[in-house]
């Protein structure tokens, strides 16, 4: 049983999605009755292949300040000097774990609201002059907010211009996305429609018409499954999934920020959230057999290596836990 009934509710469908990764992405959409009235909610989950366990998708919210964020292994940051406008998101390969939570532009805070999102874009026009900002949220009750501020001066700083509510996934055909502003249904019509040609023009200074993805929702369900985000090895072969999840060559990082231990949750095992002195997330991408293990105030990623992907056994843990006070844990 993925979720259980509700004498409540009123309608349910279900949309899912086979990963080249050998994982399914599983979306269960709910209206049920509330408070006199009705309201919907969206459920999303991960499994594998021939499993029978599904996992509930959970993201991490990043915060995010406009005038200094750069692209990370996270946060991806596509400029377009034409226009002086840039376009902040999170990566494809990490839209099941991460969403941009708080935004700020230096000290003013233009949204604070971290929870029940799917997802959130940030465009930035204007430039330092006259910065116009504007901020689309998917939530997890069914409705997409478009909010956008204006600056109006160092003291008051920004107000809000406009603020659109569009309610989403709507009926179990409501899938077909484009690539614009934030990611617009294009099953709603009317003046949603005509909302959303007018972005697709506007979202053409970011697109390469050549390179634009399908308009549909495998778009926005990207191929990549960090492994870790289930707590228990893959039913397939190591030989089979490596066919999927390629090999990283033999790493030790380590990340000498405080840690705090992994959590379990419905998702699995999550790993601690701290970054190296290089930003790179303390978390293996593409590793079969993982494991983190957790010394003080430090954590080491080791995986398998390249050349035949040696499991992790095959490692010499010695070198590396001389103080034999060593706590593993799987995180693959």
């Amino acid at each position: 049983m993925i979720l259980p009934g509700d004498a409540r509710e009123m309608e349910r469908f279900i949309f899912m999605h086979h990963l080249p990764n050998c994982t399914v992405y599983v979306r269960i959409v709910t209206k049920a009755k509330f408070r006199g009235g009705n309201r919907r909610k969206i459920m999303e989950y991960m499994t594998r292949v021939n499993e029978n366990k599904f996992y509930q998708i959970v993201r991490t919210p990043i915060n995010v300040d406009i005038l200094s964020q750069n692209s990370t292994n996270v946060i991806q940051v596509d400029d377009n000097f034409q226009y002086t406008a840039k376009r902040f998101r999170v990566r494809d390969e990490m839209t099941y774990r991460f969403t941009i939570g708080m935004v700020r532009y230096g000290t003013f805070l233009l949204s604070n609201k971290a929870q029940s999102l799917i997802d959130r874009r940030i465009i930035w026009e204007g430039g330092l002059e006259r910065p116009f900002i504007k901020i689309i949220s998917t939530l997890t009750y069914g409705e997409r907010h478009i909010v956008s501020y204006k600056f109006v001066g160092p003291e008051a700083g920004f107000v809000i211009d406009s603020r659109k509510t569009t309610k989403i996934f709507l009926n179990p055909k409501d899938e077909r996305f484009v690539d614009d502003y934030g990611q617009f249904p294009l099953s709603s019509g009317g003046e949603d429609q005509e909302d959303t040609e007018r972005l697709e023009s506007a979202a053409s200074a970011f697109v390469d018409p050549e390179s634009e993805e399908p308009s549909t929702s495998s778009f926005v369900l990207p191929d990549i499954m960090p492994p870790e985000a289930f707590s228990e090895q893959p039913t397939t072969s190591s030989a089979n999934a490596s066919q999927h999840w390629p090999c990283l060559p033999l790493e030790s990082r380590r990340y000498t920020e405080p840690l705090r231990p992994a959590k379990k949750s419905s998702a699995g095992y999550v790993p601690p959230l701290e970054y190296s002195m290089d930003g790179d997330p303390a978390y293996c991408v593409g590793a079969i057999n993982c494991r983190r293990y957790m010394r003080g105030r430090e954590t080491v990623i080791a995986t398998p290596q390249s050349s035949g992907c040696a499991a992790a056994d095959e490692i010499d843990y010695d070198q590396r836990h001389s103080d034999g006070n060593v706590d593993s844990q799987h995180v693959s």
